[in-house]
């Protein structure tokens, strides 16, 4: 189906009759308004009129967790992101707020760096700074994760940090 995500009638149109709603939006470059912010409001618009209650949002390590603790490397790389993509770290956070505080059944899988690998089958999961996860995974891993996700409750209303 084709649509933007200023398109409202368009997101409920896909969203209606759906049991879930995986999202791997990601924010672009040079843009200040805001897109996968206000593209993630308007998902969970369309969820809430469509009845459905099951969200699954990839997003990186820029959006925080009560369970990380401190680390040097994350820092680093977060502070890189907030310094050099501000507007990209903001939507990012914006988005991620929009997930948290949308009263859905939500799952944010937190990715640091993708790569081009194959799927390993290898997902850990946990918290930054913990030692469970890395900074890196293949992108067709965290997709599997995500569509685990639908079924699976263990992570519902977290947001693990996602690796190989």
């Amino acid at each position: 189906m084709k649509g933007e995500l200023t398109d409202e009638a368009s997101i409920e149109k896909a969203v209606e009759g759906a049991d879930a709603v995986i999202s791997l939006l990601g924010p672009r470059g040079g843009s200040t308004q805001k897109p996968l912010t206000r593209g993630t409001q308007n998902i969970v618009k369309a969820m809430k009129t469509s009845g459905v209650r099951r969200l699954i949002a990839s997003s990186t390590l820029s959006v925080r967790d009560t369970g990380d603790k401190p680390s040097p490397t994350v820092s680093l790389l977060v502070n890189i992101i907030k310094t050099t993509m501000h507007t990209a770290y903001q939507d990012i956070t914006g988005a991620a707020e929009t997930v948290r505080g949308s009263g859905l059944d939500w799952t944010i899988a937190r990715v640091a760096t993708l790569n081009n690998g194959p799927k390993t089958g290898n997902v850990r999961t946990g918290h930054a700074g913990t030692g469970h996860v890395g900074l890196s995974i293949s992108r067709a891993d965290p997709a599997d994760f995500m569509l685990k996700q639908v079924e699976d409750g263990k992570y519902l209303r977290q947001a693990p940090a996602v690796s190989n």
